[in-house]
C-alpha cells in the first residue's frame, strides 16, 4: 500500500470518527431533552438510544468507506458510553445554569460571593461521581444497555453487509 493510499485511509477514518462524535453528541443532547420531559421508559430508552447510535456508526462508516469491523464494533461500545456520559455532562451544564440563575436572584452580596468562589460549583467529575454514587446499578445498566444495543446493531449491519450479494 502506497503512502498516498495510507493517507487517504487515515482521512477516511478521521472523517468517520468526526461524523460519529458529532452524531453521538447530538443523540446525547436529544436524549437529555427527552429525559427532561420524563417520557423515557427505563429499559426501552437506552435500547433505542443505542440502536440509533449503532445505525449512525454504520451509516458514517459506509459514507467514509471505513471497513474495519473490529474498529466499528469497538467504537460502537465507546459511542454508547460517550452518549451516557454526554447526557450527564449536559445535565451538569444545565444544573450550573440553574445555579447561576438562582444566585442572580439573590441579593447582590450573595451573587458576588458566589461569583468569587467557583469552588462552590461542582466540577463535571464531581457531578458525574455523584450521579454514579446516587444510582450505581442504574448508571452501569444504562451504559451496558446503550453500548450493547449500539454493538448489536453495528454487528448486525456488518454481518448483513458481508452476506450481501455482489453486483457486477
Amino acid at each position: 500500500m502506497s503512502e498516498r493510499d495510507e493517507l487517504h485511509k487515515m482521512e477516511r477514518c478521521l472523517l468517520w470518527l468526526g461524523m460519529c462524535l458529532l452524531f453521538t453528541a447530538a443523540v446525547a443532547w436529544i436524549a437529555f431533552q427527552i429525559q427532561q420531559e420524563q417520557i423515557s421508559p427505563a429499559i426501552l430508552f437506552p435500547l433505542v438510544v443505542g440502536a440509533v447510535l449503532g445505525a449512525g456508526n454504520l451509516t458514517a462508516s459506509r459514507y467514509a468507506q471505513v471497513t474495519s469491523g473490529r474498529w466499528l464494533l469497538l467504537a460502537a461500545i465507546l459511542w454508547g458510553l460517550l452518549a451516557v456520559v454526554g447526557q450527564d455532562y449536559i445535565g451538569h451544564r444545565h444544573r450550573l445554569q440553574s445555579y447561576q440563575a438562582e444566585m442572580s436572584r439573590q441579593s447582590p452580596w450573595v451573587a458576588m460571593a458566589a461569583a468569587e468562589q467557583p469552588e462552590l460549583r461542582p466540577s463535571f467529575g464531581e457531578y458525574l461521581a455523584g450521579v454514579i454514587r446516587a444510582r450505581p446499578a442504574w448508571w452501569g445498566l444504562d451504559v451496558m444497555i446503550t453500548s450493547g444495543a449500539a454493538l448489536a446493531v453495528t454487528s448486525w449491519g456488518l454481518r448483513r453487509d458481508r452476506h450481501k450479494p455482489c453486483s457486477a
